[in-house]
């Protein structure tokens, strides 16, 4: 160590380890202290050199290690954001594919299938299950309404139905139901003057959509009148906190 030292670069150069033979130096007689149990003191005192002269090298060699480490984790950090980055377009992409199906299957069946029974019979079917207490059958009616039965019908239901089950119905077509069909829902005075309503629609719509397309919806619903637009406040309030 001595000769290394003494033959080879500016003393600051050989305690940093700029040395290529210093800090190999280091390596190995990290590796010897822990094999043997010699003490740094111990070998100072065999080798003639001061103590601190051999803590530095060693300081030296643990540093090295710890950079190292440190660059790992940084290149590791940054592999994990550019996939974070690629799932989340890649969820954008996949929801904006989804809105569109679902605009394009709202073009095709018209929510006019020719086997829906007429809404009075819809309405008279609910009557018996609720008089029966079959709550399931209540619940699979509404979802069937909610996807399949014209909007114009939906909308006569939401005025029909008593105010929970007017509730899941809204939920349901927010969930199911083409965007600018779920404007029509949150426009219609039924759900507009409704808090519960209004609750259930804004839930319901932010389960599927973005926070970008659900600020879109607040502003559809911004120039409706001063119940519209208190949900359309709400809207961009589940868009807000969707993005923290």
């Amino acid at each position: 160590m001595i000769e290394i030292a003494r033959g080879r670069g500016r003393t600051g150069d050989v305690e940093l380890g700029a040395v290529p033979e210093v800090a190999a130096l280091g390596n190995t007689l990290t590796d010897l202290f822990n094999g043997l149990g010699v003490t740094q003191a111990a070998y100072a005192a065999r080798i003639h050199v001061d103590k601190s002269a051999v803590s530095r090298y060693l300081a030296w060699q643990a540093r090295d290690q710890l950079l190292r480490q440190i660059e790992e984790l940084r290149s590791q950090l940054a592999e994990a954001l550019r996939q974070r980055d690629r799932a989340e377009e890649h969820g954008r992409q996949l929801r904006a594919r989804v809105l569109s199906l679902e605009e394009e299957l709202a073009g095709r069946q018209g929510y006019d299938a020719p086997d829906l029974p007429a809404l009075e019979e819809v309405q008279e079917l609910l009557g018996e299950l609720w008089r029966a207490g079959d709550h399931a059958g209540v619940v699979r009616e509404l979802v069937t309404a909610a996807h399949a039965r014209p909007l114009a019908d939906v909308l006569a239901l939401v005025d029909w139905l008593p105010a929970a089950a007017a509730g899941q119905l809204v939920a349901d077509a927010a969930r199911m139901r083409p965007v600018p069909d779920v404007l029509a829902v949150g426009a219609h005075p039924g759900v507009a003057d409704s808090a519960k309503n209004q609750t259930a629609l804004i839930e319901g719509l932010a389960a599927r959509l973005s926070p970008a397309e659900l600020a879109r919806a607040c502003g559809a619903w911004a120039a409706l009148p001063e119940d519209g637009s208190r949900l359309a406040d709400r809207a961009l309030a589940a868009a807000v906190g969707a993005t923290s």
